[in-house]
């Protein structure tokens, strides 16, 4: 298998296909449906990127996101967020916050050019 992808989404149709898609284009996945665990999740799958929603049930994937860039050891691991949210891309250039910002619904092609762009 290539790069490891974890996927932390509440929504399991769209997990279900991120699955499809990424195993489709050679990516290792593993998922999650809440938050709660990702840091012990991260430590034992050890992905190369990492795709977090922002509303991940009753979690701020924003504030998630700073956790993880500020645990020592996890800083360097590329996080994009996947959202319908409006407004996401100031968090782009704030401290703790994600290396990019994909939009639900999002362009097949352009979902997959962003992910190997931080994969390469």
């Amino acid at each position: 298998m290539g790069k490891k992808i974890l996927i932390v989404d509440d929504d399991t149709e769209l997990q279900f296909l991120l699955v499809q898609i990424l195993g489709d284009a050679g990516y290792e996945t593993c998922n999650l449906l809440h938050g709660e665990s990702v840091l012990e999740t991260t430590t034992q799958f050890a992905p190369d990127l990492i795709l977090l929603d922002v509303k991940i049930g009753n979690m701020d994937g924003l504030s998630l996101c700073k956790h993880i860039k500020q645990t020592p050891g996890m800083e360097a691991i590329p996080i994009i967020l996947v959202s319908a949210a409006d407004g996401l891309y100031v968090s782009l250039d704030q401290e703790g916050g994600p290396d990019d910002i994909i939009l639900k619904p999002f362009d097949l092609d352009n979902f997959l050019k962003k992910i190997a762009f931080f994969l390469t």
